[in-house]
């Protein structure tokens, strides 16, 4: 990695919440986010800037979307390149215009394909779908590829062989639900155990649940010899009026947040959180805990 940047501090600051962040910027529902990579471009590179100015060590290319297979469901899997190695490309120019040291992780979230027996899509397919993206991102100028919220094991293997080919470092996070397990049933000791052998460089958890509920996880996937990043939701999402609603503000985030830090290197946000839930997070390392 660029200089090894992870060793230089005890713990790294990620960013948060992309999707609800170009939603309130006026994304439609129903549009694929990463067409702001060329449509909006100034509006993705402000996100960005936003979560620089918060304090965030490593921001997260508006790509979590961007394999050909996700992509094909909006009729645009022609354009993975332009828009994956685009998105690098701003969240570059952010990191150079913030005049700090900051890392580029080349986000991709699941292909949204059940992978057989489950379904028709085969492991070696979901592996070149996810190498043609981490390709694209590394060529825009990423510094590493983070695969996320992964539920199932198999798609998370396959997305991280695939990613690999780029020749950058590759950090994988699962997504586990309040009983400790993914919906798919994957343990925290199974992905650590498995995503290590095959060579993630980090290993980690985000999304579904608040900091609170994924602190045995935490603790599990800290038994290994790899750092580990977390990156929770604001807390369990509620359904009020219709609306996904996550109830932990900046302050209760960071508080919550507090007792993973003696087991991780990297933490961030996921749904919910904003740059005042990164600053706050900010705030609590400069504490020193």
């Amino acid at each position: 990695m660029r200089q090894d940047l992870l060793a230089k501090k005890e713990h790294f600051l990620s960013d948060g919440a992309m999707g609800t962040m170009l939603q309130e910027a006026g994304l439609e529902l129903g549009k694929a986010p990463e067409l702001y990579n060329i449509e909006k471009p100034e509006v993705v590179r402000e996100i960005h800037l936003a979560y620089l100015r918060a304090g965030s060590d490593i921001i997260q290319t508006n790509t979590f979307g961007g394999s050909p297979l996700k992509l094909a469901r909006f009729g645009l899997e022609s354009q993975v390149r332009e828009l994956n190695s685009k998105a690098a490309q701003l969240a570059r120019e952010a990191a150079q215009m913030s005049g700090r040291d900051v890392l580029v992780a080349g986000s991709m979230g699941p292909s949204g394909e059940l992978i057989s027996p489950f379904g028709t899509l085969e492991p070696e397919e979901a592996q070149e779908a996810f190498a043609l993206q981490a390709q694209a991102i590394a060529d825009g100028g990423a510094d590493l590829i983070l695969i996320e919220t992964m539920s199932d094991l198999v798609e998370a293997k396959a997305a991280l062989r695939g990613a690999l080919r780029s020749g950058l470092p590759v950090w994988v996070t699962m997504t586990f639900e309040a009983n400790g397990r993914t919906n798919w049933g994957v343990s925290a000791k199974e992905a650590r155990e498995e995503l290590a052998a095959l060579g993630a460089s980090c290993i980690g958890a985000n999304c579904s649940v608040g900091p609170k509920e994924l602190l045995p996880i935490v603790q599990e996937l800290a038994q290994g010899s790899l750092p580990v990043i977390v990156q929770p939701n604001a807390g369990l999402p509620q359904l009020i009026d219709d609306e996904t609603v996550f109830p932990l503000g900046p302050e209760g985030f960071a508080a919550q947040m507090e007792p993973l830090l003696q087991y991780v290197k990297v933490i961030g946000g996921c749904c919910g959180t904003t740059p005042g839930h990164i600053a706050q997070l900010r705030n609590l390392l400069k504490k020193g805990i």
